[in-house]
């Protein structure tokens, strides 16, 4: 008997330490009620708080850009802050609200 694709497993999807941190992070941001433009921390700080390596710190903030849920500034007072939500999850947010 020989098994074609129609007969792999599923197996759930392991979460990478960036995704389990991505994901800390976003439920801090709603159980916080943090607003757009609250800081979050700088790359230092957030790795010390999430207990990971700088280079898993960088790629959560990536994810977490690419989700829009955060942006980068650099410079003094720079770090990462609570993004602006985009204008289709606004509109959602509006829709959801009616």
């Amino acid at each position: 008997m020989t098994l074609g694709a129609a007969d792999a497993y599923d197996l759930p999807k392991r979460e990478s330490r960036a995704e389990s941190a991505a994901q800390a992070v976003e439920q801090r941001i709603a159980d916080a009620g943090l607003q757009p433009g609250a800081r979050l921390g700088t790359r230092s700080e957030l790795g010390e708080l999430l207990a990971v390596a700088p280079s898993t710190v960088s790629e959560t903030i990536k994810l977490l850009e690419a989700r829009g849920r955060v942006v980068t500034r650099t410079g003094p007072g720079g770090g990462v802050f609570v993004a602006e939500p985009r204008v289709g999850l606004q509109l959602a947010r509006s829709m959801m609200q009616v």
